[in-house]
């Protein structure tokens, strides 16, 4: 069982703080194009003289005030059961709490260890009101060296596009993909060694 609390605090801004607010009206009745037709004016000319009413209808006002800015608190709750030396499941319960609103995730993974040296791991999140993230991970170790690759979002439903002459399958409504790929240091937890000894 394992837990955590992350970014639990504020940003008091004290010093050399600005805060400009706008104050104005103005009205737009559209661009006259007629000079530029007549070739009496240019397009940089009107768009000018648009920019010079904009910058005139306001009044920028130059409050120095303090304010604080509170962080995206987050709460994780995780724990992991052993089927037996190789196989484990977890279940990982992530709460955020950001701007007086809350975000929940829940994450169910299985998780497979062989000799410490081959890790992989299947999860399944709901998050956002979205039901369809698949996680998929895994990581070599080599002495104290651990190479390890992590990706979600995997698509689940796909659909064929193309014609008869050539058809291929692309995911289907899917903009996003998360990977990540890297190394750690690990050093110990090491899986114990039977020894056995042969006597004549």
């Amino acid at each position: 069982v394992s837990a955590s609390i992350t970014d639990a605090g504020f940003i008091k801004w004290k010093s050399d703080v600005t805060s400009l607010k706008a104050r104005g009206t103005i009205e737009l009745s559209g661009l006259d194009l007629q000079d530029v037709y007549n070739e009496t004016a240019t397009v940089e000319d009107v768009a000018g003289s648009l920019i010079d009413s904009l910058r005139n209808a306001f009044v920028l006002a130059n409050e120095v005030k303090q304010f604080i800015t509170r962080l995206p608190a987050g709460l994780a709750v995780g724990g992991r059961y052993d089927l037996n030396d190789k196989f484990s499941l977890g279940l990982l319960s992530y709460t955020q709490i950001s701007d007086k609103q809350i975000r929940e995730a829940v994450t169910i993974s299985g998780n497979m260890n062989i000799s410490n040296i081959l890790t992989t791991t299947l999860a399944y999140t709901a998050c956002n009101h979205r039901y369809d993230n698949i996680g998929l991970g895994f990581g070599v170790r080599g002495s104290v060296f651990q190479f390890y690759f992590l990706c979600d979002k995997i698509p689940l439903s796909w659909k064929r596009s193309g014609d008869n002459d050539g058809e291929i399958f692309l995911p289907a409504r899917w903009n996003t993909l998360h990977a990540r790929v890297g190394m750690n240091l690990v050093f110990g937890n090491k899986t114990a060694r039977s020894t056995y000894l042969l006597e004549q």
